[in-house]
């Protein structure tokens, strides 16, 4: 395998430039929830075709197994003690993620779009739980539930990273691959809808593709040539069972969309293809091209305000045509129609996300200062 120069070891402190591409695959993650959920769906094939668009989710969920294992796996390694790692870890997170995912809430509850009751759930981050509860998707508020599953993610992570000697690591990372496997296979065979929602929103149905995230972490903090040569099979391989499945999906008009998502290995193979994507465009100098690509500005912007896009996108609908009173005439190109449609939400999200990045996420994000991994000399 062709390597590019030397292996990269950051310092934790490092802002992971080399990396910085991952903002642009942030971008197409969230473009898929915003196709699924505001582009117009005018058959069942399209409704199909856009249900595609909820791999994004998984896409997230192998980043952050991979980018919180990263740093985790650098700060174990530079000495620190675990306690300072924990305490800096959830400090650096809640800022980050908790104070405008809150702000959202309480408007939502203000405006009467919540009872106390749901605001609650959702409140304390078990949205998931809450879906199983009600066994149905609750509207604009049925994507909060993966932003659950990272907070439930994030509550023992750190401790088994830190915790696992390291030469068990890989073995104790492949484990939890296996368990959600595993759980999803359980899920499958209850045969039920019910246990369909529990192996799509539930954290054992998702705990895999972070494992699989933090295994990648773990090879990229020890490259070498004969660790990274699983990168291109596993991508070939599983990028076949995602595109088989996917055909098989799009084929089979009487399965429920939320087949594709429980099945036992669909998840992992989107997860593997993913891993090893990054593993490939970083690691192998003829696939520079592609670095290019994902560094493109738009892209990276887009990808940088990636957590306000995704938790804000559902509710542009309702304040622009419910609240806004905006309407689309009607044309005698319904094609072009949707996409206008499309667009015109897109367009809003961003904007509105631009404002919750520049005047609220952005300057709480300046208080990791106070929190580094590291001590500072």
């Amino acid at each position: 395998m062709n390597l590019q120069s030397q292996s990269p070891k950051p310092s934790v402190s490092s802002n992971l430039e080399r990396i910085s591409y991952l903002d642009g695959l942030r971008f197409f993650a969230v473009l898929g929830p915003m196709l699924h959920h505001l582009y117009p769906k005018t058959s069942d094939f399209s409704s199909r075709l856009l249900h595609l668009g909820s791999i994004g989710v998984d896409i997230f969920f192998v980043l952050s197994g991979f980018l919180i294992s990263l740093i985790l796996i650098m700060a174990k390694d530079s000495g620190t003690p675990w306690r300072r790692i924990v305490r800096a870890f959830y400090v650096r997170r809640f800022v980050r993620i908790f104070p405008v995912y809150w702000l959202v809430l309480v408007c939502c509850h203000k405006l009467g779009l919540l009872s106390s009751g749901d605001f609650l759930w959702n409140f304390t981050y078990l949205s998931n739980f809450w879906i199983v509860s009600i066994e149905k998707w609750p509207g604009v508020f049925s994507h909060l539930w993966s932003l659950a599953v990272e907070e439930q993610f994030y509550l023992f992570w750190p401790l088994f990273v830190l915790w696992t000697p390291k030469k068990h690591l890989a073995k104790g990372m492949s484990v939890v691959v296996l368990v959600g496997v595993l759980w999803r296979i359980v899920c499958w065979n209850m045969d039920s809808p019910e246990g369909r929602v529990m192996g799509v929103v539930l954290p054992m149905g998702c705990i895999d593709e972070f494992a699989i995230g933090g295994l990648l972490a773990l090879y990229w903090r020890e490259a070498a040539e004969r660790e990274l040569r699983w990168l291109l099979p596993v991508f070939l391989v599983s990028t076949v069972f995602v595109s088989a499945h996917i055909a098989l999906f799009l084929l089979a008009e009487s399965a429920p969309p939320s087949l594709m998502l429980i099945s036992p290995i669909f998840r992992t193979s989107i997860a593997m293809m993913t891993a090893s994507s990054i593993g490939l465009i970083h690691f192998r100098a003829e696939l520079g091209f592609l670095d290019t690509f994902f560094r493109w500005p738009p892209f990276q912007y887009v990808g940088r305000i990636s957590y306000g896009t995704y938790l804000l996108h559902p509710f542009i609908p309702l304040i622009l045509i419910q609240w806004g009173g905006l309407r689309f005439a009607k044309t005698a190109a319904p094609g072009w129609q949707n996409l206008l449609i499309f667009l015109t939400y897109a367009v809003f999200t961003i904007l509105l996300a631009t404002v919750s990045w520049y005047c609220f996420e952005q300057p709480l994000n300046r208080l990791k200062r106070y929190a580094p991994y590291v001590k500072n000399s």
